[in-house]
């Protein structure tokens, strides 16, 4: 008998001790999405605003574009890059730290992409315009997985 209340008091512990820990895990995913993914958010959104202005239907010319790249868009995403550098030594969390990875390939990809496509357009070189498109299409790749990973610790981590 005192063998079967040792191990009931032992797994309500272990219990007690798991519960702490996902509590913690928790609060620091919505920690993350709360406060990271809202302020990279807030920089992205400036970034993308700027970057938009100037492609697409917006496009009016090499040098207009190549100009909003070099002193807003660039400056913009590099500060994103940063930023999200510099979080990246804080969290503890494993599943945080996987997606926070995936945001900053997203970023980074999207910053060399500008800078080669710069480089293309100050060559004329149409091979370095392809490359640097392919990578702008990795970066939204990278985008979708960021979105669809805080979905997932949404939903892992309960959190609404």
């Amino acid at each position: 008998m005192k063998k079967f209340l040792s191990m009931v008091m032992l797994c309500s512990m272990l219990l007690g001790l798991a519960g702490c820990v996902d509590k913690e895990a928790q609060a620091e995913v919505k920690n993350y999405i709360d406060t990271a993914a809202m302020t990279f958010g807030a920089q992205e959104k400036l970034m993308l605003e700027s970057y938009t202005s100037v492609i697409g239907a917006n496009y009016t010319d090499d040098s207009t574009m190549c100009m909003e790249f070099v002193t807003n868009t660039i400056p913009l995403a590099t500060n994103l890059q940063t930023t999200v550098e510099g979080l990246t030594e804080t969290i503890a969390n494993e599943d945080v730290l996987r997606v926070h990875n995936i945001y900053l390939s997203y970023v980074s990809e999207f910053v060399g992409a500008l800078r080669m496509l710069l480089t293309a357009v100050d060559e004329q070189d149409k091979t370095l315009a392809a490359e640097a498109n392919a990578m702008l299409n990795n970066s939204n790749t990278y985008a979708t997985e960021f979105r669809e990973g805080l979905q997932e610790l949404k939903g892992k981590y309960d959190l609404e």
